[in-house]
Formats: C-alpha cells, structure tokens, sequence
C-alpha cells in the first residue's frame, strides 16, 4: 500500500462537487445510448437496416439528453433493442410488427396523401416491443428528429392476439401526430360546432365563471387526442375494436377513480387525457352506426350499459379535484348530454374536408366498410377451424379483426384461435410482404 498522504486533506465545494458528477452521469447516459445504438446497426438483423434513422435517434439524444420524458422515451428504445437482440420474443415481435406496418403504411400511403405534409413520410417505423402487463399499452410517436415510433404491448397481453387490437388505437396516435397542423385544423372545426350547441353541466363547487358551453369544449380538448385514437381504431378494425374497448373500459374503471369520474386540476388546467370509462365504449358504438353498423352497435351499446349497472346506478358523470382540502366535487354532466355533445362533433371528424389530409375527408382514406366486416367474418370462422392460410387480399387487420369476432362466438377455442391467428399473420408476412 502507498504511504504517500495528502498533505493537506480538505473537503471541496459540495456543488462544485454535484456539477463535476453530474457532468459524468450524462456521458455516462449518452455512452449508453451510443453502445445500445452501435449494437442495434451491428448486431441486430430486423434493425440494421435502419441504420440511417437509428444515427437520427442517438443524435436526438446527444442533443436532448436523458431527462424526464426523453429518459422515459430512451429506456422504451432500449427495451425495444435488448428484446430483438434477446431473440427470446421474436415469435412475437415479428407478428406484432406485421400488424403495426400493415395499419401505418394502409393508411399513409394512400394516393390522396401523396402532397400532404407530413413529419416524416417514407422512412418512418413503427416498432413494437413488450412492456410491462401493469402499463398497458403505450406510443412515442415519431417526427424528423425520431423516425422510429415505438408502441408498447403489455407482456401479459401476448397470448392472445385478440387483445392487440389496442395497436390500431397506438397507430391513430402515431397518424395524428404524422400530418402537420392534423391537430390544430381539426380542434378549429370541433371548437366551431360546439360553440353553436348549449349544453347542461350541474355545478356543485365549481365557482370559476365559465360557461357550460366552456366547460364542454375545455373536456373534449382534452380528450381530443384519445378519442382520435379510437376513431382511428374503429376504421380499421370497425366493430372488434369496440368489443375489445368493453374490456378496457372495465380495466380503467377498476384502477381509476371509478367508471363515471374525471379528474380535473382546474388551478394547473390539467384533465384526465381519456374519455370517461362510461361513455367510452358508447362513443365507439355510436362510430360504428354511423358507419352502417347500426345493428352491432345497439348490442355492444345493451352490453355495456349492463357492465355499467355493476358499477352505478347514476347516468351522470362526474368532474373531481384534489386539493390541499382533499376531494372536490366540481360539476356533473349527464351521459345523455356528453353524448350528445359527441353526436355534435363526430361528423366533423369524419367527414369534413382537412387541407392537412390533401384536401379530402378522413373516411376518403380509411373506412371499415361492409367488405371489410364481411371478410373478417369469414375469416373468423375459419381461424376457429384452425385454418391459417389466406390470399393476398385478406389484410393483417382483417385477421386482427377477426380474431376478435371468434373469441366473442367460441370463447372456449381461444387457444385455436390464437395460435391461426398468429402463423395467418406470419403466412402473410412470408407471402406478400417485400
């Protein structure tokens, strides 16, 4: 051992200290990033051929660093790049991703969005990679600067392919924040139609003088991104997804605050992002007959509201806060009423002109339409035979769908139906994707 002391030992600056360390935590972080990204290039078959969008993202990062969203984003690419390097879910990964490029690439590619601005066209990926069961299901979108979007399926959700129909959800918001100005130019046309309406809210302790009217533009503002997103998934995978919606909605009122409460931070304007469990399947429902579905809607619509009974006898949805005085009640609005207010705006967002989709109606590029429901029926029986061989034009999402419409029929032959669900998607893979 070294004899040699300090002459003379003193302690240092205690910040002087924090900054040094913490400058060598966030090299520490970006050599991170580096190493997982050099493997991803290197090592990683299903990756390396992203080598260009995989440098964007290291880049992305060296200018970010890793802090609150941006480490949360990081460790989602890293779980995406161990599992794939892993090879332990590929079975997996690899049909997920079918699904996830079969709705992304339907959708963008279409002939009426070739001049639509968009935040990265050609080179974007959409990647899946197994999270945590307790998380459920998650998207980081893409834009320039992230050309890999990165979609989450929880792990215990991995057995039954009938539960993925969360991704046409995760796609919808991945679309949504695609095209330049979709958000802005749609939020114009529903905040013009609700402006029009008059609407009942019962105020309990809500002493802010803001209208009714307020109140409902200022809930469904901030349900816009959600609901969006549930549009999306009933166009493309039309009444399956709403039946899949009636299991989540249960979830989301057994772990929240119950199947009829939204939180609302009126002080930091800060409001439950997901339309109230109660009416959310509704919502979808109501989707579905506009569509044409007018008969499959009003069953799912009976069901629902039988579920609902389990939970309250009240038709009346309630808006809560938190303060240092604990729970406030703020105001009720009635289901019939927020529905009614939807009946109001779901028009526009199917149906109206968006300059930023070219200049034509959301439903010109993507509608889940007679055809689609009956070749998701057919092949629904045919996944319950075990059949799992189908032509070119029986789509991944029309497998998606299908499973679904199976497990409601056979419940009991979930096991069949899942495992043709899953080499279908692979048939399908092999066969006619480039």
């Amino acid at each position: 051992m070294s004899k040699k002391m300090f002459k003379t030992f003193h302690l240092a600056d205690i910040d002087t200290l924090r900054e040094i360390e913490n400058g060598r935590v966030a090299i520490a972080e970006l050599d991170d990033v580096s190493r997982w990204i050099d493997l991803a290039i290197s090592s990683i078959p299903t990756l390396a051929k992203y080598q260009k969008a995989l440098i964007k993202i290291e880049e992305y990062f060296e200018e970010s660093g890793l802090e609150c969203d941006d480490l949360h984003l990081w460790r989602a690419y890293r779980n995406l790049f161990a599992q794939r390097f892993s090879g332990i879910y590929d079975d997996i990964l690899e049909v997920s991703d079918v699904i996830t490029n079969d709705l992304f690439r339907y959708f963008i590619n279409h002939a009426h969005l070739k001049d639509a601005k968009s935040r990265f066209a050609k080179e974007t990926i959409p990647l899946t990679f197994l999270g945590r069961t307790e998380d459920y299901y998650f998207t980081y979108t893409h834009d320039t600067e992230r050309p890999i979007a990165v979609i989450s399926i929880p792990q215990g959700r991995v057995s039954s392919v009938w539960n993925w129909l969360a991704i046409p959800h995760e796609i919808g918001h991945n679309i949504f924040a695609h095209f330049i100005d979709y958000e802005r130019e749609l939020w114009d046309k529903v905040r013009r139609v609700l402006e029009k309406q008059r609407f009942k809210v019962n105020r309990i302790n809500f002493s802010h003088n803001i209208s009714g009217k307020k109140i409902i533009q200022t809930i469904w503002r901030f349900w816009l991104d959600e609901l969006v997103a549930d549009i999306f998934g009933v166009l493309f995978t039309g009444p399956s997804f709403v039946m899949s919606r009636h299991d989540d909605a249960m979830i989301a009122a057994e772990q929240s605050e119950g199947i009829s409460t939204a939180i609302w931070n009126v002080d930091d304007m800060e409001m439950t992002k997901h339309p109230v469990a109660y009416i959310r399947p509704l919502i979808g429902g109501r989707i579905l007959k506009v569509l044409g579905f007018e008969d499959i809607g009003n069953a799912l619509d009976e069901r629902w509201l039988g579920v609902c009974s389990r939970y309250t006898s009240s038709q009346d949805l309630i808006w809560v806060d938190y303060t240092t005085s604990g729970r406030v009640e703020l105001f009720t609005i009635s289901a019939d009423e927020m529905l009614r207010s939807f009946d109001a705006i779901l028009p526009e967002i199917l149906f109206s002109e968006m300059k930023c989709l070219g200049g034509v109606a959301l439903t010109d590029i993507i509608r889940f339409d007679n055809l689609d429901n009956v070749i998701s029926r057919v092949v629904a029986e045919e996944l319950i035979a075990g059949i799992d061989e189908f032509t070119e034009y029986i789509k991944p999402r029309h497998i998606l769908a299908a499973s679904r419409m199976a497990f409601e029929n056979e419940p009991e032959q979930a096991d069949v139906i899942h495992a043709s669900a899953m080499r279908g998607l692979i048939y399908y893979k092999n066969n006619y994707i480039e």
